[in-house]
C-alpha cells in the first residue's frame, strides 16, 4: 500500500509550479520548521537506472538488488529545503528560513537523518 504524500505547490519568479514533498516536521526553538524534497528528484530515483547490466540487458530495476552494479548502500544526494512553518487556522504558510539560521538547521537536519539512517541499519540485522 502506498502512503499518501505532503505536496506543497511553490511558484518560482518566473511563474513556473514546483512540487515538494514534506518529508518530515521538526521543532526548534518553539518554532515549527518542515524539511522538503523536489518530488521530480525522487521520482526519478524511483524509476529504472536503464543503465546495462553485466547480464546484457537493460536494467529494469530500482537500484535495489540490481544487477546493473549500483550499490544499495551509495545513496543519491537530493536538495534538501527547510522552511518555517507558520500556522494560521487550518492553513500552513512555508515561509524560507532567515540565512542566519540556515547553517544551525541544517545540522539539526543532518542530525535528524542520520539517527534515522542509524535506526534503519539497526533494524536490519
Amino acid at each position: 500500500m502506498e502512503e499518501e504524500k505532503d505536496i506543497v505547490v511553490f511558484t518560482d519568479e518566473n511563474g513556473k509550479d514546483i512540487e515538494l514533498e514534506v518529508i518530515d516536521y521538526f521543532t526548534h526553538n518553539d518554532q515549527e520548521y518542515a524539511v522538503l524534497v523536489d518530488v521530480e528528484e525522487e521520482e526519478e530515483e524511483d524509476e529504472s537506472c536503464g543503465e546495462t547490466s553485466s547480464c546484457g540487458e537493460t536494467s529494469s530495476c530500482e537500484k535495489s538488488g540490481c544487477c546493473c552494479g549500483h550499490d544499495d548502500e551509495q545513496e543519491e544526494e537530493q536538495d534538501l529545503y527547510i522552511m518555517k512553518v507558520v500556522v494560521d487556522g487550518e492553513m500552513e504558510e512555508f515561509i524560507p528560513v532567515e540565512e542566519s539560521e540556515l547553517d544551525e538547521l541544517t545540522e539539526i537536519v543532518q542530525k535528524r537523518f542520520s539517527e534515522e539512517d542509524d535506526e534503519d541499519d539497526e533494524e536490519d540485522e
